[in-house]
């Protein structure tokens, strides 16, 4: 029965969390999107698409000051 217990304890401690997405995730991702047909000089009929997936990075910190920098990754293709 304690072998029981402390298996399911430590399935739940493996199993992948379902985190939450960044507050800016849906900012991140539509910027990227005119990021990416501005620096990739799209053209009109050029298909050019984001993924809706974005990895939470480790913040920087900020040049000046103490402040720090969330760090969003978005992939985009031309």
């Amino acid at each position: 029965m304690g072998f029981t217990i402390i298996a399911f304890v430590l399935l739940a401690t493996l199993s992948p969390s379902h985190a939450q997405p960044h507050a800016c995730a849906a900012d991140a991702i539509s910027e990227s999107d005119q990021l990416l047909r501005l620096h990739g000089e799209v053209q009109a009929g050029q298909p050019a698409a984001v993924d809706n997936d974005v990895k939470v990075l480790p913040p920087v910190k900020a040049l000046k000051g103490n402040g720090r920098f969330d760090v969003l990754e978005v992939w985009g293709h031309i």
